[in-house]
């Protein structure tokens, strides 16, 4: 929701006669219509290497905490994870959301807090859901506060680092000058996110 606007706006002055359709899917989904050729680009987690895909890294987002509107520490401007403890805590089951649940956890285990676990789900976007009906607060990747809601506050947990990673894949027989030049195009834009982050980082 925050990469592919830009992206999109890019392609459509360059192509402006071709119109590109957005689909909501997981990686495995992704993936599997990818091979098919039902879809020509997917933006994805990275994955196990398969002979038919070919991929670039677009860029690396940290970790917010996911927190009620009302709730005592969405008072704060700044929280560490160490004001979980004693909290109840929604986070990502360990076998969907493998890469996130093992960051997550990594980052209670230094902050030496035991979590406090009501529930675990699948997706990014119900964890958002359950934490607006106070069902508990949650760790979940940063774009997720790009979706602002009225029921939510996010607030950046700068100690822990970086690990969430986008790419794009596309086939890697593909000859479609369209196609690649969606790629670039979208690789240019994450690459110019990326130096002004660091410059604003400075």
């Amino acid at each position: 929701s925050h990469i592919l606007p830009e992206v999109i706006a890019e392609f459509h002055r360059k192509y402006p006669n071709i119109q590109g359709d957005v689909q909501l899917l997981g990686t495995a989904s992704q993936l599997e219509m990818l091979q098919s050729g039902k879809v020509q680009v997917a933006f994805i987690r990275p994955t196990n290497p398969a002979g038919f895909l070919k991929t670039d890294h677009l860029l690396k987002e940290g970790f917010v905490a996911v927190l009620p509107k009302h709730h005592r520490l969405a008072e704060r401007d700044d929280i560490g994870v160490r004001d979980f403890a004693g909290e109840p805590i929604i986070t990502y089951a360990p076998t969907i959301g493998a890469s996130y649940h093992h960051a997550i956890m990594d980052a209670f285990r230094r902050a030496a807090i035991y979590p406090m676990i009501v529930q675990e789900v699948s997706h990014t976007l119900a964890i958002a859901t359950l934490v607006a009906a106070g069902v508990g607060i949650a760790i979940a990747p940063s774009w997720l506060a790009h979706n602002l809601s009225p029921h939510l506050v996010y607030r950046p947990l700068d100690e822990i680092p970086d690990e969430v990673e986008l790419i794009i894949g596309w086939q890697a027989n593909e000859t479609s000058k369209v196609i690649l030049d969606f790629t670039e195009i979208a690789k240019n834009t994450c690459a110019g996110r990326n130096r002004l982050r660091s410059m604003v980082g400075r």
